[in-house]
C-alpha cells in the first residue's frame, strides 16, 4: 500500500513523495501533480493497492528502496521546498 509525504512548494503545494512498491520491491517517485484540479483524484486514488503516478503529473524522481537518496531530497528541497 501507497503512503505520501506533501512537499511544501511555491508552485500550489503540488509536489509529493510517494513511497510504495513494485512487485515487492519498495519504490519511491517524487511526484509533481498536473494542476489543483487532478489532486483530489490522486489523493483519493493513492489510498489503492495500485495507482500508476505518472496519470496525475510528472514524476521528477524515482527510485528503488524505502527513501530517495540525500542528494535528491536536497535538490527537491532547495528546488521546491
Amino acid at each position: 500500500m501507497s503512503f505520501i509525504d506533501k512537499i511544501k512548494t511555491s508552485s500550489g503545494d503540488l509536489v509529493y513523495l510517494v513511497r510504495g512498491d513494485n512487485n515487492g520491491k519498495a519504490v519511491w517517485h517524487y511526484l509533481q501533480v498536473e494542476n489543483k484540479a487532478k489532486l483530489p483524484l490522486f489523493l483519493q486514488n493513492i489510498k489503492s493497492d495500485h495507482i500508476d503516478v505518472a496519470d496525475y503529473g510528472t514524476v521528477l524522481y524515482s527510485g528503488w528502496g524505502e527513501n530517495p537518496p540525500e542528494d535528491i531530497i536536497n535538490t527537491i528541497n532547495n528546488h521546491y521546498g
